[in-house]
């Protein structure tokens, strides 16, 4: 393939006037935010593992009025320069508009289009366009809430927050499957699992992936890494599971096996528990399995139970000598030393 030099000259173009929109984006998001922290009763906060996290000091909540009245108490002061560092360059940041008041004139607004407006007043002047593409708004409440783009109600912020992203959600489309936070590159997502939620107590050495439990790691390796133990009698593979073998056998040797179809999109499946499985998630969308603390539902008791670990507030505590820092997990303190504090 050749490209003659007018093509290269375009795509230099092209590339110069894409970084130049997503740093005019960045540039007009960080300036509205600064100006929102500073100026309005708006309030930042972060969802992590179920739970509401104050966005200064990280201290978690299971109500969202806890963490209101938190944030307007140990927050009344914030130091703008110091969080918009934190913050960083392309982060999003869910906020909370339930209360909207200027803090110069008192006056109360209904959504953030209202104050874009009102900041005119105050020599303030934001493109509304590129603010409300890229505001991650809600209002918070604990007798359930809605969206704020199309009113559909919810009784957790969980579901609200999944539908937010699915629907509303123009400029992120890689979902963290365990905090829901969103990512505009896969990479980035990588990123944010590797370094957040690597406390998780059980990470494979052969993949990047991290588990709660042993089971779920045990189950993990026996599948997807385990050296073969199942040998095909055509040939001189070997296969972890007796499912791949049957898989390896009707897709490599044309051999039939016992084999269960779906009558909705025609995938076929080894185990007749593999086609339930399918149909729940992809065509039934049931969870019928409901966690009774923060609502979430899951498809199966199993991966409730994985859930469930979250919650668990009887589990002794692990701290760190070093920095204080407390884990649910000896695990992941071990971890934690090891990566952190290795030549102190």
């Amino acid at each position: 393939m050749f490209l003659f030099i007018s093509d290269v000259k375009y795509q230099v173009k092209q590339k110069r006037t894409s970084n130049f929109k997503r740093d005019s984006v960045r540039s007009e998001m960080k300036s509205f935010m600064s100006c929102a922290l500073e100026l309005t009763t708006v309030m930042p906060f972060k969802w992590y593992l179920s739970r509401y996290m104050c966005f200064y000091c990280e201290q978690t909540f299971v109500d969202s009025l806890k963490l209101k009245q938190h944030t307007k108490q140990a927050h009344r002061e914030i130091k703008i320069n110091k969080v918009m560092k934190r913050i960083g360059p392309i982060k999003r940041i869910k906020w909370d508009i339930t209360e909207i008041k200027c803090k110069k004139c008192e006056e109360q607004m209904s959504n953030i289009e209202e104050f874009i407006i009102h900041a005119r007043k105050h020599n303030l002047f934001f493109d509304s366009d590129v603010v409300m593409e890229n505001l991650y708004v809600f209002r918070l409440s604990d007798d359930g809430m809605f969206c704020v783009h199309c009113g559909e109600g919810f009784k957790f912020f969980t579901p609200l927050l999944r539908h937010t992203n699915k629907y509303h959600n123009k400029s992120e489309k890689f979902i963290c499957d365990i905090c829901k936070e969103s990512f505009v590159l896969k990479g980035t997502l990588r990123s944010h699992i590797e370094n957040v939620h690597s406390d998780m107590p059980y990470r494979c050495r052969l993949c990047p992936n991290w588990f709660p439990t042993r089971r779920a790691y045990s189950n993990h390796t026996e599948t997807s890494h385990r050296t073969g133990k199942f040998s095909c009698p055509h040939c001189t593979e070997t296969l972890s599971s007796r499912y791949l073998r049957n898989m390896h056998l009707a897709t490599k040797h044309d051999l039939k096996t016992k084999q269960f179809g779906c009558d909705v999109c025609a995938k076929v499946f080894f185990r007749k528990s593999s086609l339930i499985g399918h149909k729940a998630r992809a065509h039934l969308k049931e969870r019928s399995a409901t966690c009774h603390v923060c609502g979430l539902k899951a498809f199966d008791v199993h991966a409730l139970k994985l859930h469930m670990a979250v919650h668990d507030n009887a589990r002794p505590l692990f701290s760190c000598v070093h920095c204080g820092k407390v884990f649910k997990w000896k695990r992941c303190l071990a971890l934690h030393k090891r990566r952190k504090h290795q030549h102190e």
